[in-house]
C-alpha cells in the first residue's frame, strides 16, 4: 500500500478487467484478503482503476511526516469556508505556516520550487530514503533515470541539513541558488527559514562525504561533476550541519 493510499492500480484498457476491479464481490474478497475494513472503486485520469482504501469523497488523514505531523485533506467540493478567514487571521495564519515550515525542514522534507524543477533526481533529495518512490510499481516520468540511480550510479550528493547566521535586513537566498559552504563544498539551496534565534536553517543538495568517487547521476541522467555550478560567484556560508531525522546511505 502507497501512501496515497492506492492498493493497486492498473493501466489497462480492456473492458472486462474493467468490470472484475469494479465488480463488489472482488471489492471485498480483496478487502478481506489484504485484512482492510473496506476498499473502494476509483477512477483517474493515469491509471483506469484504482482500488483505494477511502472512499471518493471522504476527507483523508494524510501522514505528512515522522514527527506526527497529519494533513486533513477534504474533497474540493467542500473546502473550508473562506468567509471563516478574516484579516485579524492572517498574521497567527502566517505565523503558523512559518512554524510548520521550519518543522518540514527540521524533518528532512524537500519543497520544489519553480527554479529547481528538474534539478535534481528523486535520490539527491532523499525521497528514495523518505518512501517517496517506488522501485517495486508504478509508472511516471524520469522512472528510467531514477532507477539507473538506484541500481547502477551513486548518487554522491544528497539532500542535507544546515545552520548559518543570517542578517535580518539580508534578503534569504533564493531556491536553486549555489551556496558555498564552510568546508568549501558547493550546495544547491533546495528550501530555508528564519528561525526565532535568527538564525537561517536550509536544506540544500551537497556532496556527500561518505560517497566514494564514481559516475554520479545528474538531474538529467548524465554523469555530472560532484559540485554544484557557479564556483566562482557562489556567496560563502558560515554553515553547520544539522542531523537529519533519517539515516542516508552509506
Amino acid at each position: 500500500e502507497t501512501i496515497n493510499h492506492t492498493v493497486c492500480a492498473d493501466q489497462i484498457l480492456q473492458s472486462v478487467p474493467v468490470w472484475i476491479y469494479e465488480w463488489s464481490h472482488f471489492i471485498t474478497f480483496l478487502a478481506a484478503t489484504m485484512e482492510k475494513e473496506a476498499l473502494y472503486p476509483a477512477r483517474d485520469s493515469l491509471a483506469r482503476v484504482n482500488i483505494m482504501s477511502y472512499r471518493e469523497g471522504e476527507a483523508l488523514s494524510w501522514r505528512h511526516a515522522a514527527d506526527g505531523r497529519r494533513l486533513r485533506l477534504s474533497p474540493l467540493a467542500a473546502p473550508p469556508a473562506a468567509s471563516d478567514r478574516t484579516a485579524a487571521d492572517a498574521p497567527a495564519d502566517d505565523a503558523a505556516r512559518a512554524v510548520w515550515h521550519l518543522a518540514d525542514l527540521a524533518s528532512g522534507l524537500p519543497e520544489i520550487h519553480p527554479d529547481t524543477r528538474g534539478a535534481f533526481v528523486a535520490q539527491m533529495l532523499n525521497l528514495d530514503v523518505l518512501g517517496g518512490i517506488s522501485f517495486t510499481k508504478g509508472c511516471y516520468t524520469g522512472q528510467e533515470v531514477i532507477a539507473r540511480a538506484h541500481y547502477r550510479g551513486r548518487v554522491k550528493r544528497r539532500l542535507q541539513r544546515f545552520e548559518a547566521p543570517w542578517p535580518a535586513a539580508v534578503p534569504m537566498p533564493a531556491p536553486g541558488e549555489t551556496l558555498r559552504l564552510t568546508d568549501g563544498r558547493n550546495a544547491q539551496l533546495v528550501d530555508a527559514g528564519l528561525r526565532p534565534d535568527g538564525k537561517l536553517e536550509f536544506l540544500a543538495v551537497a556532496p556527500y562525504a561518505a560517497m566514494t568517487d564514481g559516475p554520479e547521476m545528474g538531474g538529467a541522467g548524465e554523469a555530472v561533476s560532484s559540485q554544484a555550478d557557479g564556483t566562482g560567484s557562489a556567496p560563502r556560508l558560515d554553515a553547520e550541519p544539522l542531523p537529519l531525522p533519517y539515516a542516508l546511505p552509506d
